[in-house]
């Protein structure tokens, strides 16, 4: 069993990939913050900002990671059903180590290498993938898309949530 999973699955025991030392620093970084509101005035020294509403800025978390296999055949079969799932949408992406879940989605993968042998006969490529975390306050609600069981809907920006049914 790994240690990372993603919506539920373990890719490590699922697919053969096995995130490489270093990869929970990605996650562990802080976010950045949106720009402060500031204003400068001419009567006076330096400038105002406006800090009381801090709000994070979305993120992009680089992951390089390691999928293994048996042979090349059972490789690429590995390989495309791992990219398919990266691509299905808004991921739960769990730390296990951590109790610690991130929504992300995919945006590209870059740096594969060549198939390597591993001294057990299995073989491996590596791979670097970026995900986008576009909610690194990590709020849920931004997961809902109008479902008909749902009172919340995403705007078309991603950035208002409507709720619906509501008593004012």
């Amino acid at each position: 069993m790994g240690n990372w999973k993603i919506n539920g699955i373990d890719i490590t025991d699922t697919y053969g990939v096995l995130l490489r030392k270093g990869a929970n620093d990605a996650f562990m970084r802080l976010p950045d913050v949106k720009e402060y509101l500031t204003e400068t005035c001419r009567e006076e020294d330096g400038e105002r900002a406006y800090v009381a509403d801090t709000r994070m800025a979305a993120r992009d978390i680089s992951v390089s990671m390691i999928l293994t296999a048996p042979n090349a055949q059972i490789l690429w079969r590995r390989r495309d059903a791992f990219f398919s799932l990266l691509k299905s949408g808004m991921l739960d992406f769990e730390l296990t180590l951590y109790n610690r879940t991130y929504g992300l989605y995919y945006k590209n993968c870059s740096t594969l290498s060549r198939i390597s042998n591993l001294h057990n006969g299995d073989v491996f490529v590596s791979f670097t993938v970026t995900f986008r975390e576009p909610d690194p306050a990590n709020v849920r609600e931004s997961n809902f898309l109008g479902a008909e069981d749902s009172d919340k809907v995403l705007t078309e920006t991603g950035d208002r949530i409507i709720v619906l049914n509501q008593t004012i």
